[in-house]
């Protein structure tokens, strides 16, 4: 007798039954819980459907797939652009699961404007102007500011007028102020400082030298400041004094302040330092000759002359009221105050009167001839030994 095949599949038991609607509930209810950002329209989608120019401006607003929202406002005032504030929106396809609104801060701009109306044209923009690099100041320090009070009655004119014979340490004028032949090139000079640049009068040539010793006075200034050498009234009044005789000897490389440092580094000081200075700066730049034609070229001659004018110096220094500044190294100050003009400047061989010290002057001869004597040795010294070095290569 053939059995039935249905016979032989077993019945599911309720255990079973139970677990697999369970199962099948909870994934029907995970997939009605998936965020409805599914259903939720991208803005490219969005702006190929809707024109935003032609949405109202406010109200409930339907797409075709059914997505509504809700629009609060639109704002078209700027003639041909607008936004669109979305405050919430519901679709069908989220039927089942609870209704929300979200608020959404999204602006979806309109579409662009004709071409013809696009600009490209860049904002201006603010440039700052170029700062100019610090330059030095042509003031002069009060010390030398001092020495061009009073013009061509000041203490600076009146001591270079005594070294030039065109005044007297009084201040008053001698014949040679109104025009005499230099004794060193055989040029016209005219005025207190002997100038021979072109002037109409003496009184002309004053103010043409005055305004450019108060500029070389600055230059001036900054050197001393460089070597850091005194820079008292005395060094200042020849410094200013030598740059009114040959500018070159006063301002360039292995001039006056450059000499002096080298002075005082051997050990001279005060007025023997600066007559040295002095003298040593008419030096040619090559070491090998003297660059002073209009006194000799030689050494006693450019000496002798610096010596007179410093003398002549000092004589005004004496007679004039102003007070003789301590010399010290430039820039700095020093917790003394200024001599009176009435106490004798240190190494000064002129007196109130007019009066020399014999003695004091024999004395730097003395030591002006130990150190000549010195350099004559050394260089008898260095001519041997050359000679010897030549005569080894031979």
């Amino acid at each position: 007798m053939a059995h039935s095949n249905l016979s032989a599949v077993p019945s599911p038991s309720t255990s079973t039954v139970i677990w697999t609607v369970a199962t099948t509930i909870l994934c029907h209810s995970v997939v009605l819980g998936i965020p409805r950002a599914i259903a939720q329209p991208s803005i490219a989608t969005f702006n190929s459907t809707f024109n935003p120019t032609t949405l109202p401006s406010s109200g409930p607003v339907s797409r075709p797939d059914g997505l509504d929202f809700s629009l609060a406002s639109v704002d078209q005032s700027s003639g041909g652009t607008g936004s669109i504030a979305i405050t919430g929106f519901s679709s069908p396809s989220s039927t089942g699961a609870a209704s929300a609104t979200a608020s959404v801060g999204t602006a979806i701009s309109a579409p662009l404007p004709p071409p013809d109306s696009l600009s490209f044209d860049l904002a201006p923009m603010s440039v700052p102007a170029p700062v100019s690099a610090p330059i030095a100041s042509e003031a002069l320090t009060p010390s030398l500011a001092n020495l061009f009070v009073g013009d061509t009655q000041s203490l600076v004119a009146i001591a270079i007028g005594c070294a030039e014979g065109t005044r007297t340490p009084n201040g008053d004028k001698t014949w040679a102020f109104q025009g005499h032949t230099d004794p060193g090139n055989g040029v016209w000079n005219l005025g207190t400082f002997s100038w021979q640049h072109g002037a109409d009068s003496p009184e002309e040539a004053d103010q043409k030298q005055l305004a450019r010793l108060r500029k070389q006075a600055v230059t001036l200034n900054q050197q001393a400041i460089a070597f850091g050498v005194p820079w008292g009234l005395t060094e200042q009044l020849n410094a200013l004094d030598l740059a009114n005789q040959s500018p070159s000897a006063a301002l360039n490389p292995g001039g006056y302040l450059e000499r002096l440092k080298q002075a005082h580094d051997d050990g001279l000081r005060g007025e023997e330092a600066i007559l040295w200075a002095r003298t040593w700066s008419y030096r040619h730049p090559s070491g090998t000759r003297w660059n002073a034609p209009g006194l000799g070229n030689t050494h006693h001659g450019i000496r002798t002359d610096q010596k007179r004018r410093m003398d002549a110096i000092n004589q005004a220094i004496a007679a004039s009221s102003s007070p003789v500044t301590p010399a010290r190294p430039a820039g700095l100050s020093l917790p003394f105050e200024p001599r009176s003009a009435s106490v004798p400047v240190p190494h000064t061989q002129a007196s109130v009167d007019g009066t020399t010290s014999v003695s004091l002057r024999q004395q730097q001869l003395r030591e002006e001839n130990i150190r000549e004597e010195r350099i004559r040795e050394a260089r008898i010294r260095e001519a041997r030994i050359i000679n010897q070095l030549l005569a080894v290569d031979v």
